[in-house]
């Protein structure tokens, strides 16, 4: 290799860390934004309420997120002399944990909703828990394949300001088996988005009177808009991990806006359904969120939050646009 060639490959090496780099930044800033802005409805529709399974999956999705974005931030723009053999040995496996259990996370709180959707029907819960272990079956076991292809070390001096860990050589064949874990999240999502805007047409019909903000109300609260990003998201994922050596150096950058879109889809969505949820009534219970509505027959059903047998408002008959909260029947 010329010397012309070597002075290329650092440029090139140098380009792309510094796009992977302000993006891992970009990413961390942005979900901190959201934490910062929505705090105060945080305390008073999360914090003040009593202990559940969506107020602990809330607070773990919406901390975690922001503290493994932290340390990708930290170890990515880290010089390469300040960094151990050890910390860069260990950095695949931290490196590819954090998506996963976000991922975790963010569907157990999708799959909730849909089943509170479709009022705890078996076949529907039963299906989508086969299709998500399904999933899952191949996710985790490709993921650990890939994260044991590279062996990072800390960057040689010569180019240890421009890069932290570093990956001599990589086998792109083998890494090209990545694309099958990012084509089940995109199937599965796929999924979720079919159950949900099968609802979200259902709330649409319902309606006695079209009104464009009510329309988004539903669209939010139903889960349409978060699959439809993560999705797209995952659709950039899959042409990172391709297995081309030009294109594999930016999953990382898709990792980084995936994770924080995972954390930031999954507490909006439990922020959105209980502002609207302690707008209609003094409920607190995620489960009672596909019973909105104005006009009410009492009854009681069982909270998926709580395991609890509670008085709770269901049989909804209409959508009141000026209630901006959508029925499901």
């Amino acid at each position: 290799m010329s010397a012309q060639d070597i002075v290329g490959a650092l440029l090139n090496l140098a380009s792309i860390n510094r796009r992977v780099n302000t993006n891992a930044v970009a990413s961390l800033t942005w979900i901190t934004y959201d934490i910062i802005t929505c705090f105060d409805q945080e305390v008073e529709l999360i914090w003040k309420t009593r202990w559940t399974v969506p107020k602990v999956l809330y607070i773990a999705l919406r901390y975690y997120a922001p503290l493994w974005l932290m340390y990708q931030t930290i170890i990515h723009i880290t010089p390469g002399t300040q960094l151990s053999k050890l910390t860069c040995e260990t950095f695949p496996p931290l490196q590819a944990v954090g998506p996963v259990i976000l991922w975790i996370l963010v569907d157990i709180i999708m799959m909730l909703r849909i089943r509170a959707l479709y009022r705890d029907k078996k076949s529907i819960v039963f299906a989508v828990l086969f299709i998500w272990f399904a999933a899952a079956s191949v996710v985790i076991p490709v993921t650990i394949f890939c994260f044991r292809l590279s062996r990072p070390i800390p960057a040689p001096p010569f180019i240890a300001n421009i890069a932290g860990c570093v990956v001599l050589s990589i086998d792109w064949d083998k890494m090209k088996v990545a694309k099958a874990a990012v084509i089940s999240f995109i199937l599965l999502n796929m999924v979720y988005l079919g159950l949900t805007l099968h609802k979200f047409i259902e709330s649409v019909r319902s309606m006695k009177r079209i009104e464009w903000g009510s329309i988004y109300t539903i669209f939010i609260g139903e889960g349409v808009a978060y699959f439809i990003g993560c999705i797209i998201i995952n659709a950039v994922d899959i042409a990172f991990s391709s297995g081309s050596p030009s294109l594999f150096p930016y999953v990382d950058l898709a990792q980084f806006w995936l994770s924080a879109y995972y954390s930031y889809a999954g507490c909006h969505l439990i922020l959105h359904l209980r502002s609207v949820n302690s707008q209609l009534s003094a409920l607190q219970s995620f489960g009672d969120c596909a019973d909105l509505g104005i006009r009410f027959t009492p009854g009681t059903m069982k909270s998926w939050s709580s395991g609890e047998s509670e008085e709770l408002p269901h049989s909804v008959s209409s959508y009141d646009t000026r209630s901006k909260a959508s029925t499901w029947n």
